[in-house]
Formats: C-alpha cells, sequence, structure tokens
C-alpha cells in the first residue's frame, strides 16, 4: 500500500516538473522520491521495519519542497524580474532614444539624398521605435520598398506616420496592386486611428479591391461622415454599392463623385473613370 502512495506522489511531482519546468528543488524532490521507492523495493526490513513509514515520511517532505520550492513564482524570481528591470532602465539612462534634434538632423541628411551619412548615425542609435521608423524611412528614399516595408512592420506601436510609410511602402513593394496583406495593414490602421479619414478611406478601398464589400462600405461610409466632398470615397462607395445591388445609390453616388471632381479639379483619370462606370451601369440597369 505504501509503495502506491509513493508511486502516485512520484506522479504529482512529477506532474509538476512538466508545468513549473525542470527547477531545482522540483528535481531534487524527484529523485528523493524514486530513492524512497528504491528504498522499500530493496530494503524494506530495514530500520527494524519501519524503512516504507521511513520513506513514505521522505516522500512526503519531498513533494511539498518540489510544490513549494520549485514552484517560478517565488520571490526568488520576482527579485530576477526587479533586477533585468533595473538593468534595462540603466541600459536607457546610457542609451537615450534619440531626441527631436537628431531626427530632424536625420531626415534633413534622407531628404538631401546622404544616405550614408544618415545610416551612419541612424545605426548608432539604440533599438527603439524611433530607429525602426527612420530606417525604413531612408529605405523608403532610396526606393527599397520591399526592405522598407519588412522594417516598418516591426514596429509594434505604430503611429500615423509609421502607417503612411508601411502602406506606401507595400503599395510600391506590389505596383500598386492590392493584397491582403495591404488590406490588413490599412484595417490595422483604420482601428487605432477611427478618425482619420486617409486610413478610414485606405481601409474601404483596400477592402473593396479585395473583395470585402461589406466591409469596403462600412469603412467608406465612415470616410463620408469626416470628408463627404472626397472625390475618390465617393466613387468607391458608389462601386461597392452596385455590388452590393444598390444600382440607384451607386448612380448617385458617381453624380455626386463627379460634381466633386470637377469642383476640385486635377481629377481627369477619376473623372473618365465615373464617366465610363456611369455608362456601364446604366446600360446593365436597362
Amino acid at each position: 500500500m505504501i509503495k502506491k502512495i509513493i508511486i502516485i506522489i512520484t506522479a504529482i511531482d512529477f506532474i509538476f516538473i512538466l508545468i513549473n519546468g525542470f527547477t531545482l528543488f522540483g528535481v531534487i524532490a524527484l529523485i528523493l522520491l524514486v530513492a524512497s521507492f528504491i528504498g522499500i523495493q530493496f530494503f524494506e526490513k530495514g530500520f527494524n521495519g519501519k524503512m516504507p513509514q521511513f520513506c513514505l515520511g521522505v516522500s512526503i517532505v519531498a513533494l511539498l519542497l518540489g510544490t513549494i520550492l520549485g514552484n517560478p513564482s517565488t520571490l526568488v524570481f520576482s527579485d530576477a524580474t526587479d533586477i533585468d528591470q533595473e538593468i534595462l532602465e540603466e541600459y536607457y539612462e546610457k542609451n537615450h532614444i534619440p531626441d527631436a534634434k537628431t531626427i530632424a538632423q536625420i531626415e534633413n541628411l534622407i531628404e538631401n539624398e546622404k544616405y550614408d551619412e544618415a545610416k551612419n548615425i541612424i545605426n548608432k542609435l539604440p533599438y527603439c521605435n524611433e530607429k525602426i521608423k527612420l530606417q525604413g524611412k531612408l529605405l523608403l528614399a532610396q526606393d527599397d520598398n520591399y526592405n522598407a516595408g519588412n522594417t516598418l512592420s516591426q514596429i509594434k506601436n505604430k503611429d500615423k506616420e509609421s502607417y503612411e510609410m508601411l502602406l506606401r511602402a507595400r503599395l510600391f513593394q506590389y505596383k500598386g496592386k492590392v493584397n491582403n496583406t495591404i488590406c490588413d495593414i490599412a484595417q490595422d490602421a483604420a482601428y487605432d486611428y477611427p478618425f482619420e479619414p486617409y486610413f478610414m478611406y485606405m481601409a474601404g478601398y483596400t477592402c473593396y479591391e479585395t473583395d470585402k464589400y461589406i466591409q469596403a462600405a462600412y469603412y467608406l461610409g465612415k470616410t463620408l461622415e469626416m470628408e463627404p466632398d472626397n472625390p475618390y470615397a465617393n466613387y468607391y462607395y458608389a462601386l461597392t454599392a452596385y455590388v452590393l445591388g444598390d444600382t440607384d445609390q451607386s448612380l448617385e453616388y458617381l453624380d455626386y463623385a463627379l460634381k466633386c471632381a470637377k469642383n476640385e479639379g486635377g481629377y481627369e483619370e477619376l473623372i473618365d473613370s465615373i464617366s465610363e462606370y456611369k455608362t456601364l451601369i446604366k446600360e446593365g440597369k436597362e
């Protein structure tokens, strides 16, 4: 009976080790448990017949030690976390995130096509979002859209400029052809900045181009709430309405898109497209 109890205790300790990892006390407890089982198996009559009870006591103590001291959430690990935080803070004290003057200097070098000088300064900066953004900006200026996109995508908490550059990089990378990758970026930007008409429009436009028409109608509708006279937003909202089966609304928004485009000027290609779609929709309606 005692053998079975020790086997059960050993199994419980082993499960704790699997959950918590092979901690020092957990392994020591497992060794003691195995030793207790061997002690009963080969030396059951030892200690004047008290060997089973002795081994059972060792097993219970070992399980308690393994459970309590072998738990990675004990204070020892909290202390280690505090030390890591101190090291991190000390690192940032010695390696300051670039200030506005340094950033302006790098951006000025990029603008004046002094790419090597800009790269040298960027390389000396500590790892941070601002460094990644400057690297992406430099790569974009050099028309290296593929690496610019991969670099900018590493920024976890993107600001508006980071999203704008990432969308630009991906669109140039795929030569203006929208895919699901670009659509996902645009929707993330719209989610993070719901009051930015540009991001809402890009989310709607890219959803339309990737056949996500319900989402496109939502984003384009939100864009028009903020920018009712946006020619492109009206245009793509009209196309979306047509795909979703509302021909009359489609023609209404195409007419308004045409009016907005003519009022603002410089939208010759869009005006041609509107006229072409209006003709096709009216012919289809008839």
